[in-house]
């Protein structure tokens, strides 16, 4: 069974695998993602899962916590496209797999329902000291994130790139953001949140349609008076020259991050083909980038290439020493041109959709990834089954995947290297 119900201010998702002896419950806020609120959503989120009206402290929700056999609760921020997205998790032993009768799903329903809405707001503010530990606890995230050089280098990439537009934002938010956030100001972050944001409920699990009446009785939120806000989109931009940029620090193995305007996205008819064309090219051992430039030449430590169907773009990221700079970049587009001249195989072509499909087929193995998938699939309007997206995959030609390869225009390069790098660059033209 996989159906929705229309609910009070939200759908309810209802996904039944016996696989599982738990129920996972996942409710989705999704609002709009922008530079002004970003920050103060991701503090909300985290700050949201400390305490609510009936349980005010952490300790009082580990309590109940371990009165449900141990169940575990999280949250998390992410985006999707123009969306910014904060998740609430929840996952319990199934009733079904206990020795009496405790009426489980209840009580958690009534938690998850405790959480959003009631959190722990007293005097009109949250609480100041929780409220400053979260702000604490994101910025060392964020600053914990910089000190990963591959992230910090692929972020920087986007920043440039998207500049200006909601691909350049980052959805754990921003450090000079957090002086104006207080335990007053996330009141309206919540506020805005509870009113405005789409609202999404995933329950997988062995279930079936009689825990209707649990959600109907537990969980409502206020009906939502917009259209659903935008997801997916294909980037594009004004800019008419390719953006090229060296940054220098102190570090030894440089990144090469380099951003394709897909010219398609999830929504488009092509993203199959998009898909299996940026795999072929450095998705996984196989691929013409892995190969070529790292096996055959040593040029990298490591190589992929990315599509995001939910943004538009390709993205290919290597860790290179510095030296290697314009040789790499010069076989990234020797294998790129390869492709659009229309040089595949048809056993590679063969191999790389059967990873994807393999990969596919996984899905139904983890309740994350069957909610991820459907998730996916909902905020689009699509009712696409894993089924349909490895038939999609299936009907992938040759003739597709060139068609891809010709669309794909670079946009931005960004090097982050050592301090050195021109010094050396010198010396090895001499």
């Amino acid at each position: 069974m996989n159906k929705i119900y229309q609910m009070n201010g939200y759908q309810l998702h209802l996904i039944s695998s016996k696989k599982f002896k738990d129920i996972t419950i996942s409710v989705r806020f999704k609002g709009r993602f922008t530079r002004e609120t970003v920050t103060s959503r991701s503090v909300l989120g985290f700050l949201m899962i400390t305490g609510t009206m009936k349980h005010p402290t952490q300790k009082d929700l580990s309590r109940t916590l371990e009165d449900l056999y141990g169940a575990n609760l999280s949250a998390n921020i992410s985006s999707a496209g123009k969306g910014h997205i904060i998740t609430f998790k929840n996952t319990c032993v199934n009733q079904e797999f206990l020795p009496i009768n405790e009426n489980l799903l209840f009580k958690q329903v009534d938690l998850l329902n405790e959480l959003v809405n009631h959190p722990y707001i007293v005097d009109g503010h949250f609480d100041e000291e929780m409220t400053e530990l979260k702000k604490q606890e994101i910025t060392y995230r964020i600053m914990a994130d910089m000190d990963d050089k591959m992230g910090y280098a692929f972020d920087r990439m986007v920043d440039y790139m998207g500049r200006g537009s909601v691909l350049g934002l980052r959805s754990t938010g921003y450090i000079e953001d957090m002086e104006n956030i207080n335990a007053y100001t996330l009141v309206k972050t919540y506020k805005d949140m509870i009113q405005n944001d789409d609202k999404h409920v995933y329950v997988v699990g062995d279930i079936d349609e009689s825990i209707i009446s649990i959600f109907k009785e537990k969980l409502q939120f206020p009906e939502v008076k917009h259209d659903p806000y935008p997801s997916a989109y294909m980037y594009q931009n004004d800019r008419k020259h390719l953006l090229d940029i060296i940054e220098k620090q102190d570090i030894v193995q440089s990144k090469l991050v380099m951003g394709y305007k897909a010219n398609c996205c999830t929504l488009s008819e092509n993203t199959a083909a998009m898909s299996v064309f940026s795999n072929l090219l450095g998705g996984y051992s196989q691929s013409r980038l892995f190969q070529v430039v790292r096996e055959k030449n040593s040029l990298c430590y490591f190589i992929h290439s990315s599509y995001d169907p939910m943004n538009g773009i390709m993205t290919i990221a290597a860790g290179i020493d510095m030296n290697n700079y314009d040789k790499t970049k010069e076989l990234i587009g020797k294998q790129i041109k390869d492709l659009q001249a229309g040089h595949i195989t048809d056993e590679e072509l063969s191999m790389v959709k059967t990873m994807l499909i393999n990969t596919l087929s996984k899905v139904d193995d983890d309740p994350d990834a069957i909610i991820s998938f459907n998730w996916r699939r909902d905020i689009i309007n699509s009712q696409d089954t894993i089924e349909d997206k490895q038939d999609a995959i299936k009907n992938v030609t040759k003739e597709d995947v060139i068609k891809c390869a010709q669309s794909i225009e670079l946009d931005t390069i960004y090097f982050l290297t050592g301090k050195e790098f021109y010094e050396e660059n010198l010396l090895s033209n001499n």
